[in-house]
């Protein structure tokens, strides 16, 4: 039933311009790809010229089994690289004459695509085919142009919000993300509901929550398709939200026209441009500061590393709120700590008190899903580079060892220490004291490598 719902909410979603706008065609003397404008396409578009250099015309295989066509425009001065998603009901040759705007405008280097069963795309449009669609594309970007993720910036229209924040959710140091008249979901467009059906399509309401690196929100106050509220929830669900951009009588597809539009992304990419690794840490302290400000005890804190096991999990990226609520609930401070992810499996965690934070610091060692945390204090002027992460201390007992009776009296409770960091006690019970001792150790354990587990200790003929 859900399949069937799912495929029904994807003929609502997906207008591919029929016939397409344009063709793409192989040159004679060097096989490369070319665009021409459709014999049957009835408006006048600009098409791009055969010899221009600046323009590659890509056809891009993807993991389920359909060849993407996109446009990969260079500028000579870009320092950053912008994947563009479209909306529902456009292909690249409505699109080409923007895409050069922002290209030059913007000063980027710009790449779009036409989702399967668009435009010269092969396949048929759904939400699966689009996930596959911008993951083809982006792999394309990494492996025959060099872009890392540090460097690119999604972009997604309406529909195209959905495969930009699927992407971005996977991408922990993006530079940053636009939003255009983006929905919630797909469901979300037609009525208003309250909760996520599993038929839904585009659950960007869910996947937002997940993107860490900034969100630029632009949307129409007077959008009849796609109502000011997906774009106003979107932006306040957002991590790292950017100063939203609402033009005040725009529709859904005629945001372009707006001067304020230009102006306001062109101070967005400016920005990303000048964002490094020091400034975002600098708006984290901000905000923490400002957390400071309104708490009522003092606040400290502390930055916390997840101890990965073995190299196969390194891949794992943990999720903050999950981390945040075993935690809080391990160390009884619910409410308490509050916690800001710097770096993929890296956080900070503020607390409400010097109390609370020795009481962690002390406390140790701590799990989560089968990992070992690592903790260092936060000091002022420390740097994200200079973490050394790479130990971790715990006590252990060793029971029946022999002690030396003389340290104490018969039935006091012994805690001062045999030598070094050892300590000997004795077990108590309602009806006295039992001759059940154990020593505590305090051991340090290099935590670079993975831990040894199953080990047999041979020691005085016996193995322990």
């Amino acid at each position: 039933m859900g399949c069937m719902f799912s495929h029904l909410a994807a003929k609502f979603a997906f207008f591919p311009p029929s016939p397409p706008t344009y063709k793409i065609q192989k040159r004679d003397h060097d096989g490369k790809l070319t665009v021409v404008a459709s014999a049957s396409t009835t408006t006048s578009l600009p098409v791009p010229h055969a010899d221009d250099r600046s323009l590659d015309v890509l056809l891009i295989d993807t993991k389920r089994g359909n060849k993407i066509v996109a446009f990969y425009l260079r500028n000579p001065y870009a320092r950053l690289t912008l994947l563009y998603s479209h909306g529902n009901a456009a292909d690249l040759g409505q699109l080409y004459d923007l895409f050069l705007q922002l290209k030059l405008t913007l000063r980027v280097n710009l790449i779009g695509y036409d989702y399967s069963g668009y435009g010269a795309s092969t396949g048929k449009p759904s939400e699966e085919n689009t996930y596959a669609d911008i993951e083809a594309v982006y792999e394309c970007l990494e492996t025959e142009y060099g872009v890392s993720q540090e460097d690119l910036i999604l972009y997604g229209q309406s529909v195209g919000s959905g495969p930009t924040l699927h992407l971005a959710a996977k991408l922990p140091r993006l530079r940053g993300v636009v939003l255009h008249s983006a929905i919630l979901s797909g469901l979300r467009v037609l009525c208003h509901v309250k909760f996520t059906f599993c038929f839904d399509i585009y659950k960007n309401i869910n996947k937002i929550k997940k993107v860490k690196c900034p969100v630029l929100v632009i949307h129409g106050t007077e959008d009849d398709i796609v109502n000011w509220l997906h774009g106003d929830a979107l932006w306040k669900m957002a991590r790292d939200a950017y100063e939203p951009l609402w033009i005040k009588g725009g529709g859904h597809c005629n945001l372009e026209l707006y001067p304020d539009y230009i102006r306001h992304l062109c101070r967005f990419i400016q920005e990303m441009e000048n964002l490094t690794t020091e400034i975002r840490l600098r708006k984290i302290w901000q905000n923490m500061r400002t957390l400071k400000r309104s708490s009522a005890g003092c606040a400290k804190c502390c930055r916390i590393k997840l101890c990965l096991p073995s190299p196969l999990d390194k891949a794992r990226v943990f999720n903050r709120s999950a981390l945040s609520r075993t935690l809080t609930q391990s160390w009884r401070l619910q409410g308490c700590v509050r916690f800001i992810e710097v770096e993929e499996n890296v956080f900070q965690v503020l607390f409400n008190g010097e109390k609370k934070l020795k009481s962690v610091l002390e406390g140790g060692w701590w799990l989560f899903d089968v990992h070992i945390f690592l903790l260092q204090r936060w000091c002022t002027g420390l740097q994200l580079g200079s973490l050394k992460l790479t130990s971790c201390s715990f006590w252990i007992q060793f029971h029946d060892l022999p002690v030396d009776p003389s340290r104490g009296e018969d039935g006091g409770t012994h805690r001062q220490p045999l030598w070094g960091g050892l300590e000997d006690r004795f077990a108590e019970e309602q009806n006295g004291f039992v001759r059940q001792r154990y020593i505590r150790v305090r051991v340090v354990v290099d935590t670079s490598e993975p831990l040894a587990r199953g080990v047999m200790i041979n020691g005085g003929g016996a193995k322990h």
